[in-house]
């Protein structure tokens, strides 16, 4: 399933952190949302020597405008997490292009998640031997 949302800026009740987030009834709720999401990708259109793209960031950075924290995230677990960033950029987006969008960033975030799962039952056999 896949869910759309505009953004909204927010607080952090407990640390007052200032967020930016998927949109949704009462700011409160704001923050709540990535967690609970499997992944949670930040599309953002910037400008870049005078060319404009799309960055789809799938790891929590600051807002280019706001300057605000946006909690994105990836389904994969941190240990993929480099192999994921090494596939697209270090700083944690993906540029789309007509030719690899949002599509193809799932497609390899599953062919990692099917890896390490594999790995985890090949390491599971040893162990029981």
């Amino acid at each position: 399933m896949l869910w759309t949302s505009r953004e909204s800026a927010s607080e952090e009740e407990t640390t007052r952190t200032q967020l930016i987030g998927p949109a949704a009834p009462g700011n409160k709720l704001t923050p709540k949302i990535p967690p609970m999401m499997g992944e949670c990708i930040h599309a953002q259109m910037v400008t870049v020597e005078k060319k404009r793209e799309l960055r789809l960031w799938f790891e929590p950075h600051r807002d280019l405008i706001t300057q605000r924290e946006f909690d994105a995230k990836a389904r994969v677990s941190p240990e993929v997490m480099p192999q994921l960033r090494e596939r697209f950029n270090a700083e944690g987006y993906m540029i789309a292009t007509l030719n690899c969008g949002l599509d193809v960033f799932l497609r390899v975030q599953d062919d990692l998640l099917k890896k390490a799962t594999g790995d985890l039952e090949s390491w599971k056999k040893k162990v029981r031997g």
